[in-house]
């Protein structure tokens, strides 16, 4: 394969269901929140919800998942079965974006029955178009072809003219991974009839992605005259969409091309066209690629002081790449900022409708005053009626300022609670890493070493599960956090033949993050010790936890009735990476370690 399909072969699976590709700019996306802050009904949550799920699909999966498990919620308060198998639906998408084929699995085989019970055509070709990616990306490509069937005969049955394109280049893309290159060219001719046809959404947007996809086969059979000829109608029907993303990829790869079948001049200016597209478009990542281009084009000249020149263009828009894709994270912090600010604005007007109101006050006084006089009853009138009209304004106003004051609130709450909940993510990922490596490794040592690391970073992730669970953002429900703490570290045990009991009194107690998190790693390293060391040579065994408060402190105590540590035990002299995580961490409480017993085991930790 030459070096270009590397780039083209992008969009080959990129978003060929169409119908499940949506652009939303960010104003649209604050909307959206606001109308989940302005606390609406249920049902318009719920659609205010599903379209912020759709806007982050393609940009941001983390926010995609976070406002899922949103409307998984409320769907199931709901007790809405319809609106249950909708948030499936949208599961399936999410994870199916992300690659992770398990839970898209878990979720998509529910959602299916589910249109199938209600006879929902179009739910069941969407969900059966999803999971024939999936096995065709697993390469059981049976499989796939036996959910296109399902579906084309379902999108035939009630003619889905855009469900039919999408099936024909689903089948296509599948064919290609089988380097069946003919039949693949073949469905996406298919694709062409049917979108040159019948009436369809959008027939131009259909038209170029399948041309790209033409161009894209054709390629790979090194057919660059065919490639060429299906690129450049591609670009024509970006060039009339005004879809300048799609407009710089065609002239990357017919810059491609032109460029390894030695027509310089013409690549030269499909570079340029992927250049400009990348200014136009701000996007570091077409740049990139008109860089590329521009390399490889000086390489074959033999112009190597242009192409070093390009080459550090090149790889100077790569290390750009990553930064723009924090360039959210900045707008979400700035608009973070301008809301603060605008809660400020309106404390300062709280206080001049304040002097308003006591400046009333004294108005009134003047008029207790000159009502006094009872030939000016009539004037008195008049003026109380004013008043009072001023009165109901600045009440109204004020009502109206408190409610904006709520809303705002509750914008950061969500905020917060979002980001609590990608640290859990981002931690889980990394606990599935450290799982993915220990399948690699034969040494007992290495994996040992690595289940310790994951057991940590997943007691971190449950202190930020239950910060974004609960109502109070920062501090954790002890008892919650220890208990689901241990029954993760449990698994432990399950896999040996012992029999280990565990007991657990923690008291009802909130703390901070700066405590929960030493005080979760203390007794996740405890448990593992005991789990490896303290019940060799024995069947069963027994481990109790208890926090309780000691007047103004917390003492924890962590026993085992195990084989117990040596009499000549100090843990200020142990080298283990465990008893000198479990030092450190109760110096970092200010905590007092005292070991009450060495055999059976009986420590105490006073903080």
């Amino acid at each position: 394969m030459i070096p270009w399909i590397k780039y083209i072969s992008k969009l080959f699976f990129i978003n060929v269901v169409f119908g499940c590709s949506y652009f939303f700019g960010q104003t649209s996306i604050d909307s959206l929140k606001h109308v989940l802050a302005a606390d609406h009904s249920p049902r318009t949550n719920l659609d205010a919800l599903g379209e912020l799920i759709m806007a982050y699909m393609d940009s941001d999966l983390d926010s995609a998942l976070f406002y899922c498990d949103q409307y998984n919620s409320l769907a199931i308060k709901l007790d809405d079965s319809d609106q249950i198998a909708k948030s499936y639906f949208y599961y399936t998408s999410i994870y199916g974006t992300g690659g992770n084929y398990q839970q898209l699995s878990t979720y998509a085989y529910p959602a299916l029955e589910h249109f199938r019970s209600n006879e929902d055509a179009q739910g069941q070709i969407d969900i059966l178009v999803i999971l024939a990616r999936m096995n065709g990306a697993k390469s059981e490509f049976e499989k796939a072809y036996s959910n296109y069937e399902e579906a084309l005969q379902l999108a035939e049955n009630n003619d889905y003219y855009d469900a039919l394109v999408m099936i024909n280049v689903g089948i296509s893309n599948t064919k290609f991974l089988e380097q069946k290159l003919e039949e693949a060219e073949t469905y996406l001719q298919k694709a062409v009839d049917i979108a040159t046809t019948f009436p369809l959404k959008d027939s131009s947007e259909y038209l170029a992605k399948i041309y790209t996809n033409l161009g894209n086969v054709n390629s790979a059979r090194t057919n660059d005259l065919e490639a060429i000829k299906y690129y450049k109608k591609s670009h024509n029907y970006y060039r009339k969409t005004n879809d300048k993303f799609g407009i710089s990829l065609t002239a990357f790869n017919i810059g491609d091309v032109y460029n390894y079948n030695d027509m310089y001049d013409s690549a030269y200016k499909y570079f340029n066209i992927t250049l400009d597209m990348g200014h136009e478009l701000h996007n570091f990542e077409e740049l990139y690629y008109a860089y590329l281009g521009f390399t490889e084009l000086y390489e074959r000249q033999n112009n190597y002081e242009k192409a070093l020149e390009y080459q550090k263009l090149k790889f100077a828009y790569k290390d750009s790449i990553q930064i723009q894709k924090y360039d959210k994270a900045v707008v979400e912090l700035e608009q973070q900022y301008n809301a603060e600010k605008k809660a400020a604005e309106l404390a300062s007007k709280e206080k001049e409708v304040a002097l308003a109101n006591q400046q009333k006050e004294k108005d009134q006084s003047t008029i207790k005053l000159l009502a006094i006089g009872g030939g000016v009853l009539a004037i008195l009138s008049i003026a109380l009626l004013f008043l009072y009209r001023r009165v109901s304004n600045a009440n109204q106003v004020i009502k109206e300022q408190r409610n904006s004051i709520d809303q705002t609130l509750k914008q950061k709450e969500i905020l917060l609670q979002e980001v609590h909940h990608r640290v859990k993510n981002n931690l889980q990922l990394i606990a599935s890493l450290l799982n993915l490596q220990l399948m690699n490794l034969e040494s007992s040592p290495a994996k040992r070493a690595i289940e310790e690391s994951k057991s940590r970073v997943q007691a971190i992730a449950l202190m930020h599960k239950g910060l974004y669970q609960d109502e109070n953002y920062d501090a954790v429900n002890l008892p919650s956090y220890i208990n689901e703490l241990v029954d993760n570290l449990k698994t432990l045990s399950s896999s040996s033949l012992k029999s280990i009991d565990f007991k657990v009194n923690i008291e009802s107690i909130s703390l901070d993050i700066d405590k929960s998190v030493p005080i979760g790693l203390i007794i996740s390293e405890l448990i593992s010790n005991s789990l490896k060391h303290a019940f060799v040579g024995l069947e069963s065994g027994e481990i109790n936890i208890s926090i309780t408060r000691d007047k103004d402190n917390l003492l924890l105590t962590y026993s085992d009735n195990g084989v117990g540590l040596p009499d000549n035990f100090n843990i200020e002299e142990q080298e283990s990476l465990g008893y000198t995580i479990i030092s450190a961490l109760s110096d970092q409480l200010n905590g007092q370690l005292i070991f009450e017993s060495l055999s059976p085991l009986k420590l105490l930790l006073r903080f």
